[in-house]
């Protein structure tokens, strides 16, 4: 009997680390847009994001904003580079008639959650407005832009995790040590093996934890597959994944569906051998229990969620939460979506236990 364990967003924030999208969001205007001039935060991380690897050949921004009741905007924006739809001309007054990833990330509603990012990007694309390939290279040029905004801020974060501010005590090895058997009150069981599955970017902490867990356990913990690969690799996984939404069948049957599909996570996971990684562990065994911990099983991961979830080797899927019922449900309603099949979503999700709290 073997154990996959699924590692979201939420494992990170249990250790104090501010890792939301919304922090990033304020990481942007803080330090991107508002900042002042003369402020070291700015000059170091526009000397990061204006060199080379942008093809920005001039570093000297001058910015000038105001604020009113209901919206930033820019008074003044001058550079040395045609970015079209990047953020720092973005973020303000979008310009007429056009269709922009950065404006309708800066307008969204939420900007709580990862999912909100990636469905925005996703929603931007599926836009009627647009056709030519100028413009799906535009939109796909501002999250490129975006991915290397969000590997330089998480690197921050992770670098002020070392000796001297180690990561914060939780649960989670003892987590890790859960089996559905306990939960639902059946003969003890033994798991012979146990997987990971990080859907994170992050490693430190993750690392830090698999560490302890193995000192003092018998059955070890192999090296985590990162599926959306790490701040360590060149490229990160972040785009869309979702494959039977009705606009994605409309995309791949674009006159530019090659440049429609570019951060599409099915063909992103054709890069390396992760996802096979992945496949040989589901055939490993045939009673295999999941648990959740962090993951909130939004719809932008739903192909490979479902193909998880309703494997027919996965017994039972166990929900760890955080603080409260509700966000058990939460995620538990997620899990329903994904898998579409009620029968198989009561049998499989093991009901609500104090035991998968995470603290």
């Amino acid at each position: 009997m073997k154990k996959i364990i699924l590692i979201g967003n939420g494992f990170d924030l249990a250790h104090n680390m501010k890792t939301k999208h919304s922090d990033v969001f304020d990481f942007i205007k803080e330090e991107i847009i508002y900042h002042k001039y003369n402020a070291k935060p700015l000059q170091s991380y526009s000397e990061y994001i204006m060199m080379e690897d942008f093809g920005i050949s001039n570093t000297d921004i001058i910015m000038k904003w105001y604020r009113n009741d209901k919206v930033d905007k820019y008074l003044e924006l001058e550079y040395d580079y045609n970015l079209r739809e990047m953020v720092l001309r973005r973020a303000g007054l979008p310009e007429e008639n056009s269709v922009s990833f950065y404006a309708n990330l800066f307008n969204a509603p939420s900007k709580e959650n990862w999912e909100s990012i990636e469905t925005t990007y996703y929603d931007t694309l599926s836009n009627d407005a647009i056709e030519s390939i100028a413009s799906i290279n535009n939109v796909n040029d501002e999250l490129k832009h975006y991915k290397g905004v969000l590997k330089y801020y998480l690197k921050l974060q992770e670098d002020e995790i070392d000796a001297k501010n180690p990561p914060k005590q939780s649960n989670m090895v003892d987590l890790f040590k859960v089996k559905s058997s306990e939960l639902m009150n059946y003969k003890n069981e033994v798991y012979s093996s146990i997987a990971l599955i990080s859907f994170n970017y992050t490693s430190k902490i993750l690392n830090h934890k698999i560490k302890e867990y193995n000192t003092f356990n018998t059955v070890k913990i192999d090296s985590p597959i990162h599926i959306h690969n790490t701040l360590k690799d060149e490229e990160i996984v972040f785009g869309y994944g979702n494959d039977t939404h009705d606009n994605y069948h409309r995309l791949l049957n674009h006159a530019n569906k090659n440049e429609c599909l570019k951060n599409f996570k099915t063909f992103n996971y054709l890069n390396n051998s992760k996802l096979h990684q992945i496949y040989h562990e589901l055939s490993l065994d045939n009673t295999i229990d999941l648990q959740i911990i962090g993951l909130s099983c939004s719809y932008t991961d739903k192909t490979l969620l479902k193909e998880l979830f309703t494997h027919r080797s996965v017994r039972y899927i166990q929900v760890c939460y955080h603080e409260s019922r509700e966000e058990y449900l939460k995620i538990a309603v997620n899990i329903a979506r994904i898998i579409d099949d009620d029968e198989i979503f009561r049998k499989k999700v093991i009901p609500f236990n104090e035991r998968l709290k995470i603290s």
